[in-house]
């Protein structure tokens, strides 16, 4: 099973969205986002992979986890901004790195991911082969989930 589907603690903007989701919106919402990034139309053979990883029932579980990780880490920033450092410790150990790159993939061609052109240092130090190279970050659009969109 995936990590408990609980809302994050804060969120963005004013207080009355502070709360964020109640946890079984936010694991609808987690939900919902596995479904448009699954059938989002793949842009090249790396992704039409990605979507056969998603789509198979065995990955279900961990696809789910990792978009929560994502998704909670997005609210907790106020642009929504994230990165494989914001959400790296959120995804349980049993999730295998193929469905983190393929979850992450499929929600960039769902657009629920968008890349802003900036990139920050990997913090990881867990293999040794990442840590200090530039990594994008992405601001989630959660207005595509119904949820209050970032502040410009």
């Amino acid at each position: 099973m995936p990590a408990a589907m609980t809302p994050p603690p804060g969120g963005p903007g004013p207080a009355e969205q502070s709360a964020g989701p109640g946890p079984a919106r936010f694991g609808a919402l987690v939900k919902q986002a596995a479904r448009a990034a699954a059938a989002a139309p793949s842009r090249d053979l790396t992704g039409a992979v990605c979507a056969l990883l998603m789509l198979d029932p065995r990955h279900h579980n961990g696809i789910l986890a990792v978009i929560e990780a994502i998704l909670s880490a997005a609210w907790e920033h106020p642009r929504h901004e994230v990165t494989a450092n914001s959400w790296r410790d959120r995804v349980p150990a049993w999730v295998p790195a193929q469905l983190r790159g393929a979850a992450t993939r499929k929600l960039l061609h769902s657009e629920l991911l968008v890349p802003t052109g900036r990139y920050e240092a990997c913090a990881s130090t867990a293999t040794g082969r990442n840590g200090g190279k530039l990594q994008p970050v992405y601001r989630a659009d959660l207005g595509r989930l119904g949820l209050p969109a970032a502040p410009a």
